[in-house]
């Protein structure tokens, strides 16, 4: 007996889904298609992604690891990112506008402030109070 082997289409539980998750990635983290990640499956619980091994070795035959961390949070935020939907979750509602900054002080100080009051955290040197 001969088993055809399936296609892309037929393994994704969430096809539709999948096509615009790496339509995504390409448009807004370019390095992913240059990269070649690709989805291969994905099935509600179990999420792969791959991608090739040419254009991403550095010259000892192995995976940069810039490439490996890449494909690594991809495949997790991605994962998350269907489960959410799958779940109708994953929507952001604020109860009130936040405006955040970050900026670095003549001292090499890094300030982060939230302007609605409800989050303010300053770091300094070390010893010094937040």
């Amino acid at each position: 007996m001969i088993k055809p082997v399936a296609t892309l289409d037929d393994i994704l539980h969430r096809g539709d889904w999948c096509g615009q998750l790496q339509q995504a990635w390409y448009e807004h983290i370019p390095l992913s298609e240059k990269m070649g990640v690709r989805i291969q499956q994905y099935t509600g619980q179990k999420f792969i992604t791959t991608m090739p091994e040419t254009g991403n070795q550095n010259p000892h035959h192995t995976l940069f690891a810039g490439s490996l961390f890449s494909l690594a949070t991809l495949t997790g935020w991605g994962l998350i990112w269907l489960m959410l939907r799958e779940r109708h979750l994953g929507r952001y509602d604020y109860s009130r506008r936040c405006a955040y900054s970050l900026q670095q002080t003549h001292q090499r100080q890094t300030q982060r402030n939230c302007r609605s009051g409800v989050v303010e955290r300053r770091s300094g040197q070390a010893g010094a109070r937040p």
